[in-house]
């Protein structure tokens, strides 16, 4: 029986993920009718380390967030490229970004997952708007490890970010 509902948990939460990456359809009329949820692009790049004394480079990363999402980010070094050593999770709602969310027990061993209610929060969770902020500079502890990232938000279209 508990296999059965993790299999309906999942089918449940890939049918939500669809609904928020689906198109918008155009009607007749011209005007759009099933919009789909703001997307951006989040650029990270910087440096992590066990204090601020002894950071490592990190490579850049680009992720692309939906509103209503949360998504596990990992980012690699040099001696660390397929571990999961540099972790945090980022979420977008109602037009705020994340940086570093507790997330959701129930569903923290998947990579992404649709926000229910409210975003889980802890002292080092970085909040930024979407509509004002293009670039900035964020440190925080995450996981035992201390960050110092440089991070730029676009809207979702092909560009380069750096």
């Amino acid at each position: 029986i508990e296999e059965q509902n993790r299999k309906k948990m999942l089918e449940n939460e890939n049918i939500k993920l669809k609904a928020l990456y689906a198109r918008a359809d155009r009607c007749q009329g011209g005007s759009y009718v099933g919009m789909a949820p703001a997307k951006i692009l989040v650029a990270f790049r910087g440096a992590a380390g066990y204090s601020k004394k002894k950071l490592k480079p990190l490579y850049p990363k680009v992720i692309r967030i939906v509103d209503g999402e949360a998504k596990k980010v990992c980012l690699q070094t040099a001696h660390s490229r397929y571990s999961e050593d540099n972790c945090f999770w980022i979420a977008m709602q109602n037009g705020n970004l994340y940086i570093d969310i507790d997330p959701d027990p129930a569903k923290s061993w998947m990579q992404r997952y649709v926000i229910a209610q409210d975003v889980r929060t802890n002292r080092d969770t970085i909040v930024l708007p979407v509509d004002s902020v293009v670039s900035t500079t964020a440190e925080f502890y995450a996981n035992g490890r201390f960050y110092r990232l440089s991070i730029k938000l676009s809207p979702d279209y092909p560009r380069r970010l750096f």
